[in-house]
This record gives C-alpha cells, sequence and structure tokens, in this order.
C-alpha cells in the first residue's frame, strides 16, 4: 500500500523528526551506560538473583535490544511491507513491555516503602495490572488501524506507517495511561510518606537527611517520568523510543543509587541476600526499626532490610 500523495509531506516529515529523537535517544542511552557500567559490575553483578536485579538487568539492555529493532525497522533498505509489519508490531510490544518493567521497579519501591504490607500490595498489583492490560490492548488496537508502508527508496524511510485519526487516539490513550499509572505513584508515595512517618521522632540527623532525601530523591524522580509522559503528549508522540529509554536510566539509577548509598553506608553486603534479594546487614541498624525502615530479621546479630534487593534505607542521601 502507498502513502496517499496529500499525505506524503506530513509524514515524511513525522518520520524524519521521529529518527531524529532515536538518534537521540541511542546517544544519550549509550552514555548513560559507560557512565554506570563501572557501578553496576560493583553493585549487582556481585549481589545473588533477586527480582530488583532480574527487573533492572531487563529494562537496562532490554533498551539496546529496542535500539537495534528500531535501527533495523528504520534503516533497512530491503525489508518488505510484511516485515516492515512485524517490525513495527515487535517494536511497539518491545516498548510496552520496557515500560512495564520499568513501571514494576517504581511500584515495588512504592510498595517497600508502605512497610510491605498486603493491603498495599494488592492495590499495587491492582493499579499495574491495570496499566499493562491497557498497555497491551491499545497495542493491538494500533495493530489493527495503522497502515504499515515500506518505502525502500527513501534512506531512512524503510518503513513508516501513516498517522490516523484512530491510530493516534489509541497512542494517546497509552500516554494517558502512564501519566494516570505515574501520578498515582506520586499521590501513593506522598500519602505514605505523610500518613506513615509525620507521627514519628527522627532519632537523628542522618535518618531526618534521609527522609529528606527520599522526597527529594523519590518523588522527584516520579514528577521526572510525569514530565517525560506530558512532554511526549505535547509533542505528538514523535519521541516514543527516547522516553521508553530515559525512563529505564531513571529506574536503573533509582535503584544504583540505593545500591551505591547502602554500599557507602554499610547498610548491607550485597554478596548475601536471599532469593528474593532481601539484603543482610552487615552491622546493627536499629535506629532505621523505630521509623519502618528495616524489620527484625532471623540473623541474630543484625537486622535485615526488607526491600526486595532496594534497601529502604537507601532512598535516602546519595553521593553527590
Amino acid at each position: 500500500m502507498s502513502i496517499p500523495l496529500e499525505d506524503l509531506p506530513e509524514t515524511l516529515e513525522y518520520v524524519k523528526l521521529n529518527n531524529y529523537f532515536n538518534v537521540a535517544g541511542m546517544a544519550v542511552m549509550l552514555v548513560d551506560y559507560l557512565h554506570t557500567l563501572q557501578e553496576e559490575e560493583r553493585f549487582i553483578w556481585p549481589a545473588k538473583l533477586s527480582i530488583a536485579n532480574v527487573l533492572l538487568l531487563l529494562v537496562r539492555y532490554g533498551n539496546f535490544v529496542l535500539a537495534v529493532t528500531t535501527s533495523f525497522y528504520t534503516f533497512d533498505s530491503n525489508l518488505s511491507l510484511t516485515t516492515c509489519h512485524k517490525l513495527s508490531i515487535g517494536v511497539a510490544m518491545q516498548r510496552v513491555l520496557l515500560l512495564a518493567l520499568g513501571e514494576a521497579v517504581m511500584y515495588l519501591r512504592v510498595w517497600a516503602f508502605s512497610g510491605e504490607g498486603r493491603r498495599a500490595l494488592y492495590i499495587l498489583a491492582a493499579v499495574y495490572t491495570t496499566v499493562v492490560t491497557l498497555g497491551v490492548v491499545l497495542v493491538v488496537v494500533w495493530d489493527k488501524s495503522a497502515t504499515v508502508v515500506a518505502v525502500s527508496q527513501l534512506p531512512g524511510f524503510s518503513c513508516m506507517y501513516v498517522r490516523a485519526e484512530k491510530v493516534s487516539l489509541s497512542i494517546i490513550l497509552m500516554q494517558v495511561v502512564m501519566l494516570a499509572s505515574i501520578l498515582c505513584l506520586v499521590i501513593a508515595t506522598i500519602a505514605i510518606g505523610i500518613s506513615r512517618y509525620r507521627n514519628q521522632v527522627i532519632p537523628s540527623r542522618r535518618m531526618g537527611g534521609l527522609l529528606l532525601q527520599f522526597y527529594q530523591g523519590g518523588v522527584l524522580h516520579f514528577i521526572a517520568l510525569l514530565g517525560l509522559s506530558v512532554g511526549n503528549l505535547l509533542s505528538e508522540n514523535t519521541a516514543i523510543n527516547l522516553q521508553v529509554q530515559l525512563h529505564g536510566i531513571i529506574v536503573t539509577r533509582i535503584v544504583l543509587q540505593m545500591r551505591k548509598f547502602s554500599a557507602k553506608n554499610g547498610f548491607v553486603n550485597y554478596r548475601r541476600t536471599d532469593g528474593v534479594g532481601l539484603a543482610v546487614a552487615e552491622r546493627r541498624t536499629d535506629n532505621l526499626t523505630s521509623i519502618g525502615f528495616a524489620s527484625a530479621s532471623h540473623v541474630k546479630s543484625g537486622t535485615q532490610v526488607a526491600s526486595w534487593g532496594m534497601e529502604l534505607d537507601a532512598v535516602g542521601k546519595y553521593d553527590r
């Protein structure tokens, strides 16, 4: 199928701008990867397999797979229409999967901060399941509505889809779902912080700094993700790949900063974790218990930070 002549200029301009953002996303992702590789080798690889580690690595390296697939989809000049259509669906599903995995880290972080109660788990799990389900449904709608064309003669325009009203609506709705999800996390984080810790006495200046940094490092991360969704929505979704890649970068840095802080302050030894990533403390941290950052462990001489490999005490002061 060919592109209608009246839609050709707008379509070419849209795809060209999208290509620029894709290349920018690859560059930013590569620079960030090289910048954080040493921290990954130090804080992630020595640790036992855990949910946090698996999610982190899937998001981190899944973005490289997305970049390669997108490049092949965009710049290979010998793709048939059938191949273009399959690749377009593959790229769309990769985006949804990577966003879902990144959001899982965010939801686990909020659940950990809530004290890992069952009620919070059920609520967050229900919201997360709804978000992922809606994302998959909207991709299916996009697949049935999008008209994918192969334009092999034009370099950088191997595969394109012609934007239609229904197609644009499904993409916009995906962004709205993402906005709603992140907004829920922001509200939940602030609400938990107020309801759980407002009456607690901060035992030391250090712990006060931890709570302060939680809001600076936690809520602000969520706000950054919120800004990505709003910006992409306002730009008519011309930077979807860039949004996915920046989302993955933010999630990765959240976990790495937590690990760095815990290691620096001697809270945990990442080489000693149980099957789900609960880190065994190297020394007593009883002062954390009073504000719910740590729970008693079966280890007699210490405590165990119950946070699925993302230490709750580490939401605090980061290295500058």
